[in-house]
């Protein structure tokens, strides 16, 4: 029992990068699908492996771009968007179609307790850049944002949901 536990504690650490690259998607569901929720261990493992497939399918990028330009030249702030959003670090949607204070909203709630907070005024204008430590940030708030409005609306389904299907 102690070794399998150190075995997982080890593993939560690599998860994101050595297996996320190396597995498609139906081998991350086969390996998440046993998970247990309640488990700690078993949800720090699903919260490492979700990380690392979204970064590594989203990319990462650490200033405000306009995700229809495929430079993905940085954001000035003012520039037309022709149909696309203003997204930082791994696909965050800081426009949200027009909805920026949604975004902002969501921003100050995820940084709320970060004493680096970055302005999101400053790194949507493309004055301001966001460190690796603030991406992983973002996006695991971002993601437990989603979750948490997904339980919301699966309501008591949610907890017959497999991890994978979550």
């Amino acid at each position: 029992m102690y070794y399998e536990e150190a075995f997982k504690k080890m593993m939560i650490k690599s998860a994101g990068d050595i297996l996320i690259t190396q597995m498609n998607s139906a081998r991350m569901r086969d390996l998440i699908h046993n998970l247990d929720p309640e488990d700690e261990l078993d949800l720090a493992y699903y919260r490492e492996i979700r990380h690392g497939f979204v970064k590594t399918n989203e990319g990462s990028i650490n200033y405000a771009y306009n995700d229809k330009d495929k430079k993905l030249s940085r954001y000035d702030g003012v520039s037309p968007l022709n149909g696309g959003s203003v997204t930082v670090g791994a696909g965050f949607n800081m426009s949200r179609y027009g909805k920026q204070n949604e975004a902002r909203r969501e921003w100050n709630e995820i940084f709320a307790n970060y004493s680096n907070k970055p302005d999101f005024d400053e790194v949507y204008n493309g004055r301001a850049t966001l460190n690796n430590e603030q991406i992983d940030i973002l996006l695991d708030g971002s993601l437990d944002i989603r979750e948490k409005e997904l339980r919301s609306h699966y309501g008591i389904i949610w907890q017959d949901l497999r991890m994978n299907e979550r």
